[in-house]
């Protein structure tokens, strides 16, 4: 968009009601603030907007992992001045290693799990001891390169771990979630659905694909919650009509797109509104989980080394 497409652009929306409907439209209409919401330059502010704002919450979630990990580091360090002899000379040498931290802070969340009496009592554990005594002798074989690999490869397995599970343990299971809202916001949050779903229809018609589908994403995001209060129950027939139909949608344009995996998820989610429905495809999928307690299990296979002998 340069100056003189806009001056132009202006123009044209001052004198042309097929460049701008709002001219036939009373400004006290939602339709006139939704027709101005889908201007190209309307458009481009919005996406920069959502944009910066997810890069806010990722910046904020890094801090607060950093903050976190940083407290964590310094108790784990003072709880250390309480243990063993035996248990220092195996941590000491390696403590400034990130997968010893790994091991240690897995300890530590043992210790509070199983109610043990402390995290001295829990590092003299006979498994604990022995997790140390492998993490020792590989990186003093391997040194920091082996431990950089071992960190490396528990990232790795964490985060295809997590990959796998995030469909079905936040976005699955949080679909069958709905919360009832108070009429007001329920009223706002149809009118701002009804909205994307008329968004994205124009966007299909005109064979923009991508605007499309992440115009039926927002109304599915709005939509997917969303209950109505007891007085007015009748509106939840309304709420599932519209969301199953944002669905199809969605997974129409996940298909043209090649999300296939996104297109399958709608379908199956359209196919739990409304089971009659022939035109969605029902579709699953295999998936992990993973958890906290799924780490001292993961750190024992990147170890993958005999015990010491006695």
């Amino acid at each position: 968009m340069t100056r003189e497409w806009m001056l132009q652009q202006v123009e044209r929306e001052r004198v042309d009601p097929r460049e701008n409907p709002n001219l036939l439209i009373d400004e006290s209409h939602q339709e006139f603030w939704n027709t101005a919401a889908r201007k190209p330059y309307a458009r481009a502010l919005l996406r920069a907007e959502q944009h910066w704002t997810r890069r806010r919450g990722v910046w904020l979630r890094q801090v607060e992992a950093v903050e976190g990990a940083n407290a964590t580091r310094e108790e784990v360090a003072e709880l250390l001045e309480d243990c063993s002899a035996e248990a220092k000379r195996l941590v000491a040498p390696i403590l400034h290693f990130r997968i010893t931290e790994v091991a240690l802070w897995t300890v530590l969340r043992e210790a509070r799990e199983h109610d043990q009496p402390s995290f001295a009592v829990a590092l003299e554990q006979p498994h604990s001891l022995e997790l140390l005594r492998c993490l020792r002798l590989r990186i003093d074989l391997g040194g920091e390169r082996a431990a950089a690999g071992m960190m490396d490869e528990f990232c790795a397995r964490a985060r295809r771990c997590m990959e796998e599970s995030h469909e079905r343990t936040t976005e699955k299971g949080a679909r069958g979630r709905r919360f009832v809202e108070v009429t007001d916001v329920l009223a706002r949050c149809l009118n701002w659905a009804q909205k994307c779903q008329k968004d994205g229809h124009i966007e299909w018609y005109h064979g923009n694909a991508e605007e499309a589908l992440a115009a039926w994403r927002q109304a599915d995001a709005c939509l997917r919650h969303l209950r109505a209060p007891p007085a007015a129950a009748s509106a939840d027939a309304m709420i599932a009509r519209l969301h199953a139909a944002v669905l199809k949608n969605l997974a129409q344009a996940a298909l043209r797109l090649g999300c296939w995996t996104e297109a399958l998820q709608a379908a199956d989610d359209a196919l739990q509104l409304d089971d009659r429905d022939h035109k969605a495809q029902e579709g699953d999928k295999n998936t992990g989980t993973y958890n906290e307690s799924t780490i001292p299990r993961m750190v024992w296979e990147i170890l993958d080394a005999s015990r010491i002998p006695t």
